[in-house]
């Protein structure tokens, strides 16, 4: 059967049925619900069928072809192929013991079916959990690390990530394009969205962006890039919030250390002197 299988999608695909097929199938199906009905078809066809192999060989150009229409990703549809493909023969095994029960003692197969039903449940479930934990990473392989510990950022990377994500959202300011989200942000700065919309929100808190009405919400400069330079977005970036604000007046300071300081913040400022954030967007990339 899985020869059969590979042998139709080969010829299906040689003759043009693949792209016949997504063609009529994006006129049905709007393009934020193909994943769920890639999901739904495998389950039917690998009951019409009896086998998931062939389910995934035939269906599997089918839904390349769904992704290169709408710009879906590959894994994600292939995941949703495999995944409705493994859903369903879970509920085949389960519909063979239930529909052979009869050959066995009434009492123990009552109690064999109800283990069976139960063991079925969690293995659709871990199947659907699994297939949507894969799909998350698959779109944010930032996500990704060997633990669950959170890694503090440090003073510099901090600074960075806060320039960069400016520096994109003024990127399209001064382009005239569509601003950017969330989801956008992280794909451009391959960082975690915990960290993004971190970011964000205290570039909000310090009134440099401001968050549109958008869905999703997209992100835009509060003043023209041109107005404000490097060295006065980073010292905004430095300035404590109220609740540090409390704390740095605690701070028992040395005079040297101040003095340290405050040569810190002269040597940025006369380095970065005249740069603005204009000229940030227009040294930088064209596009």
């Amino acid at each position: 059967v899985f020869l059969l299988a590979g042998a139709f999608a080969s010829v299906s695909d040689s003759i043009g049925s693949v792209e016949a097929t997504v063609q009529l199938g994006l006129t049905i199906i709007p393009a934020q619900w193909v994943l769920p009905a890639l999901f739904l078809i495998s389950a039917f066809i690998a009951t019409a069928m009896g086998t998931s192999m062939g389910t995934i060989a035939a269906t599997a150009p089918i839904a390349v072809g769904f992704a290169g229409a709408t710009e879906l990703s590959v894994p994600l549809a292939l995941g949703a192929v495999v995944g409705g493909a493994l859903w369903q023969s879970t509920g085949l095994v389960f519909a063979e013991f239930a529909s052979s029960s009869t050959k066995y003692a009434a009492i123990y197969s009552g109690f064999a079916i109800l283990v069976l039903f139960m063991i079925w449940l969690y293995l659709s479930w871990f199947i659907l959990l699994l297939g949507s934990q894969v799909a998350y990473y698959v779109q944010y392989p930032e996500q990704i690390r060997l633990s669950n510990q959170r890694v503090p950022l440090s003073g510099r990377l901090r600074e960075q990530t806060a320039l960069l994500t400016i520096y994109w959202i003024a990127h399209r300011f001064v382009r005239h394009k569509k601003p950017l989200s969330i989801e956008e942000l992280c794909q451009l700065l391959a960082i975690p969205a915990e960290r993004v919309t971190e970011t964000v929100q205290m570039l909000m808190d310090r009134e440099l962006v401001v968050e549109t009405n958008d869905e999703p919400s997209t992100y835009v400069l509060q003043s023209d890039p041109a107005n404000m330079t490097v060295a006065e977005f980073l010292q905004i970036v430095r300035r404590p919030n109220d609740e540090q604000s409390m704390m740095n007046d605690q701070i028992q300071s040395v005079g040297g250390v101040d003095e340290v300081m405050a040569q810190l913040e002269s040597s940025v400022g006369e380095k970065l002197a005249g740069l603005t954030l204009r000229k940030l967007v227009d040294d930088g990339k064209p596009d």
